[in-house]
């Protein structure tokens, strides 16, 4: 508790000391580069460039961006090999017309968070540029890989993006020639993580500070298996769903964060899965556009989504994804399933399990997801 509550106190002092110096700069033009992302969205990217200053060995570090308001930015530097870690926090502003970035604060080491921050100008304006030229592609809902020169960095790389991604919508820079510094197909560059920074959790941007293991990266462990029991149908929200006798039913209660009746899976843990249903108003009736719109809210507004797990899948109308507790290290399988609209309110299916345990059973849980549910 003592170390959130030093880090929380840290983040506010900054963002006053920005703002303090923010009223200096009364002449500059101030401008938000992002203005569809909300204050508390961040993204974490894993640098592993090459040939920075001349040196043969990857950076191997974390870099964060978080939108702390409008036009205020943090900026999160932690180096995995050393441990080190930086906070910059400052505001876009137009010279010119080129958008660039002025530090209004920062924690860490001050004559290596100068070094620092010269690369960090130039990843910035790197990545932004780059979007700018991608962006009208992105509008029609499409992924896409392009060939990029990085001039300054002299390399070419072959950058990819989706749609979904805040900020950059930057997925990862590739190589795209071997040369002294670095292989073809080289991922120098990679997407890690994203979220919104929770109201009761201000400072979990800060403590992410290792790279998520997720059942990609662990053994097959059979003691997880879930034994064989009697077949039940329950009902929620007046949906039909095919369980078993080794789920429970739990009541909402709003007081405890669990806002809708739902089941849960008790065999190893305290919840080791949940399935409930959900009721989104809609104020659009479109089917197409409404669940698009839901899926891709549903996926900002999560704490921290492991960002190589997210899967939309527009024609069978499901969102899956990962979230990760960047403090203890565990990850959760998550699936929406959107049930169709009546009377305006979209339906939605909503299921989770750890992910040690989703993955050890995935012929248990395949066919509750996959049924013909009647609602």
């Amino acid at each position: 508790m003592m170390i959130k509550s030093k880090k929380s106190a840290l983040i506010l002092f900054m963002i006053f000391a920005a703002v303090s110096a923010y009223a200096e700069k009364k002449a500059e033009v101030t401008a938000d580069p992002f203005p569809s992302e909300r204050p508390g969205q961040y993204v974490y990217y894993h640098d592993m460039r090459t040939g920075i200053y001349g040196n043969k060995e990857p950076v191997n570090r974390l870099v964060g961006f978080m939108k702390a308001d409008n036009k205020q930015y943090i900026v999160s530097i932690f180096n995995l090999k050393d441990r080190k870690s930086f906070l910059f926090l400052g505001h876009f502003y137009l010279n010119k017309g080129i958008m660039e970035f002025a530090t209004d604060s920062m924690q860490g080491d001050p004559k290596e968070g100068t070094f620092l921050m010269a690369d960090l100008m130039n990843l910035m304006n790197y990545l932004g540029s780059e979007t700018v030229k991608v962006l009208p592609k992105l509008s029609n809902k499409n992924d896409i890989a392009v060939n990029s020169d990085w001039e300054s960095y002299k390399r070419k790389f072959v950058n990819s993006y989706r749609w979904w991604i805040p900020f950059y919508k930057l997925e990862s820079c590739r190589n795209a020639l071997k040369d002294s510094f670095g292989e073809k197909d080289y991922t120098s560059f990679k997407l890690v993580c994203f979220g919104t920074v929770p109201e009761n959790d201000p400072d979990i941007f800060t403590r992410i500070n290792r790279l998520p293991v997720y059942y990609k990266e662990k053994t097959e462990n059979t003691k997880y298996l879930i034994p064989p029991a009697v077949k039940m149908a329950v009902k929620l929200d007046n949906t039909s769903i095919m369980l078993d006798k080794n789920w429970h039913f739990e009541k909402a209660n709003p007081a405890s964060g669990l806002y809708h009746d739902s089941y849960w899976l008790k065999k190893f843990t305290v919840r080791d899965a949940q399935i409930g249903v959900e009721s989104i108003p809609l104020t659009n009736i479109k089917l197409e556009k409404n669940e698009i719109n839901t899926f891709v809210s549903t996926l900002q507004f999560q704490s921290c989504v492991i960002a190589d797990t997210v899967k939309i899948d527009l024609k069978g109308k499901t969102l899956i994804l990962t979230l990760w507790d960047a403090d203890n290290g565990t990850a959760t399988f998550t699936e929406y399933l959107s049930l169709g609209i009546k009377n305006n309110v979209l339906i939605v299916l909503n299921f989770s399990a750890f992910d040690f345990i989703y993955y050890a059973n995935t012929d248990y849980f395949k066919p509750i997801l996959n049924s013909d549910f009647n609602n």
